[in-house]
C-alpha cells in the first residue's frame, strides 16, 4: 500500500514539475506555443512518424548485430519487441536506463548461459547510441554552421575572436 501511494505521489511531482516548466518557459518567452502549434502540420507529423520508426528500427538492428557478434542468434522480431518493451519501460518508469535494465533481463531469461553476453550487449548498444547522438549533433551543426553561430543564444556563450 504504501509503495503504491509512493509511486503515486512520484508521478503526481513528475507531472506538477514537467507543467511548471512549461509554465516557466511560456511566461519567460523562451517557448511560444504559437510557434509550435503551427509546425504540427500533417506533412511534418508525417514525418517525424516516419523518422520515429526508422530510429527505432535502427536502433534495434544495431543491438541486434551486436548480438550476432557475441553468437546470439535472437531474431529481429522478437529482439523488436524486447527492444520496444525497454522502450515503454525508459519512458514509463524513473531513470533513464530502466528499459535497458528489463531489455536485458529478459534476454538473460532467454539465455541464461550467456547471461554476461547479454547484459554487455545491453550496455554496448547504449554507449553506442550516445555516440551516434553526438556525432548526429556535430553533423547537424556543421550542417549549418553559419546559423548556428549567427544565433546570439548558442554563440553569445562562446568567447570572442579578437
Amino acid at each position: 500500500m504504501a509503495s503504491k501511494l509512493r509511486s503515486t505521489l512520484s508521478l503526481a511531482l513528475k507531472i506538477c514539475l514537467a507543467a511548471g516548466l512549461v509554465v516557466y518557459l511560456v511566461k519567460s518567452g523562451h517557448l511560444d506555443l504559437r510557434t509550435v502549434w503551427d509546425l504540427i502540420t500533417f506533412p511534418n507529423t508525417l514525418m517525424a512518424l516516419a523518422l520515429i520508426g526508422i530510429t527505432i528500427v535502427a536502433s534495434c538492428w544495431r543491438w541486434v548485430l551486436l548480438l550476432k557478434v557475441r553468437d546470439l542468434e535472437v531474431p529481429f522480431g522478437y529482439a523488436m519487441s524486447l527492444y520496444l518493451i525497454g522502450m515503454f519501460f525508459n519512458y514509463a518508469l524513473p531513470g533513464s536506463v530502466s528499459g535497458d535494465l528489463v531489455r536485458g533481463y529478459y534476454l538473460v531469461q532467454d539465455y541464461p548461459g550467456r547471461k554476461m553476453d547479454s547484459a554487455l550487449s545491453v550496455l554496448i548498444d547504449r554507449i553506442l547510441g550516445l555516440y551516434h547522438f553526438f556525432i548526429l549533433t556535430l553533423l547537424a551543426v556543421a550542417m549549418d554552421f553559419d546559423f548556428v553561430m549567427g544565433n546570439e543564444k548558442s554563440a553569445g556563450s562562446l568567447p570572442s575572436r579578437r
